[in-house]
């Protein structure tokens, strides 16, 4: 079986080898949503979307805050700002940077990071 993306594939795998009771409880987590689109742009570039980069810069601040969890809006590519309407859900969207900036990101804090894929209507 092919899930198309090593990141989609190393997720559902550790989903699949790790224990229900290892899980979080959701309920002890302090989360913080943000649209990656809006949130901390680190290149400065014409659009001044945010970005891995400086989401992965922002990561001491959202610990003095005392950040235990970081919901995001949909990282895949979407003619929509706030990529709800995205297609294919294995995809980084470009301007957020590539999957290695998502993975370093992710990998940079002991933050738990939650992403939205809307599945509802996707070809």
């Amino acid at each position: 079986m092919s899930f198309g993306s090593p990141i989609l594939a190393a997720g559902i795998a550790a989903l699949v080898a790790t224990p229900v009771l290892a899980q979080p409880d959701l309920r002890d987590e302090i989360f913080y949503h943000f649209m990656p689109i809006a949130w901390r742009d680190s290149d400065n570039d014409t659009n001044r979307f945010g970005d891995f980069g400086g989401m992965e810069e922002a990561i001491p601040y959202l610990q003095q805050l005392g950040i235990t969890s970081v919901w995001m809006n949909p990282i895949h590519p979407s003619p929509a700002y706030h990529g709800n309407q995205h297609g294919r859900g294995d995809e980084v969207n470009p301007w957020f940077g590539t999957e290695q900036d998502f993975t370093d990101y992710v990998t940079a804090s002991d933050i738990n990071f939650y992403v939205n894929l809307w599945v509802a209507g996707c070809p």
